[in-house]
């Protein structure tokens, strides 16, 4: 998901994390399978490490949208956190 798709120097695969792991989120969530968490959780780490080395707003709603449906699934106290941190900086770029 993370290996250059289009060319040297160009990763289609971390440009569009947000929304991959969006997809496998809601896709999680209607057919209820919890095959391959372990590899679902590391690539939500990397995405979340990503998305605060770049600054495309886009980038940062798609990852919202993925941990907001996590926070609907599995309400916590620290994925709250963490969304209220990236909302700030989506919201913060926008100025």
């Amino acid at each position: 998901m993370t290996e250059g798709a289009n060319g040297p120097g160009v990763d289609a695969g971390r440009a569009n994390w947000g929304k991959i792991m969006e997809a496998l989120v809601l896709m999680r969530s209607a057919c209820g399978s919890e095959m391959n968490l372990d590899i679902e959780s590391q690539s939500l780490k990397g995405m979340i490490a990503y998305i605060n080395t770049v600054g495309c707003p886009y980038q940062y709603s798609r990852v919202l949208m993925t941990l907001i449906e996590l926070y609907r699934e599995n309400p916590t106290p620290e994925l709250r956190r963490l969304i209220q941190y990236q909302e700030s900086r989506l919201y913060n770029r926008g100025r």
